[in-house]
């Protein structure tokens, strides 16, 4: 049975438009038509958009550490946790950063390999985690990890996104 689903990006992203016109000055120049529609937008729980000039600022604030991933790495959204969603200045490619680690170098970046476009599609899946996790208690373990089917299946949709990305995912212990 399927629990979850991998939904098309065009209709994740016609759903949470804000029809905002921010200026994403700041962002590598692949992010900027993305994330000006949908500038401080929360796909979910742990996947919460910055404003452009918030993002801006949160970087600086890691730029000002000697040795930050701030050469590689933008901030452009949180988790609601105190951690980063990051993107790569150069290539489309999303890390993220543990508020835990308590320092900002770039070992401490986990490159997850998928495009910001994928990162889109995984917040999705999470929207549907956070709702199951509220409307079907049943679905988890008495130790709040979802029982067997209802993984199996979540793996399943991640693993569509690109192969391994459950592994890479930091929220993987679900």
């Amino acid at each position: 049975m399927d629990y979850f689903q991998k939904r098309d990006y065009a209709a994740i992203l016609a759903e949470h438009s804000t029809n905002a016109t921010s200026d994403t000055a700041g962002l590598p120049d692949y992010a900027g038509p993305l994330l000006r529609n949908l500038a401080g937008a929360a796909l979910a729980d742990d996947f919460q958009l910055l404003e452009p000039e918030v993002a801006a600022e949160q970087t600086q604030d890691v730029a000002s550490t000697p040795g930050s991933f701030a050469d590689q790495w933008v901030v452009f959204a949180y988790s609601g946790q105190g951690d980063f969603w990051l993107l790569d200045r150069t290539r489309n490619n999303v890390g993220f950063y543990d508020h835990n680690q308590e320092d900002y170098r770039p070992e401490n970046v986990v490159s997850l390999d998928i495009t910001l476009e994928d990162w889109v599609v995984l917040a999705d899946l999470w929207r549907q985690f956070d709702a199951l996790n509220e409307t079907n208690p049943a679905a988890f373990n008495r130790d709040f990890t979802l029982k067997p089917d209802y993984r199996a299946n979540l793996v399943e949709q991640v693993e569509r996104i690109q192969q391994g990305l459950f592994s890479r995912f930091p929220f993987n212990a679900v």
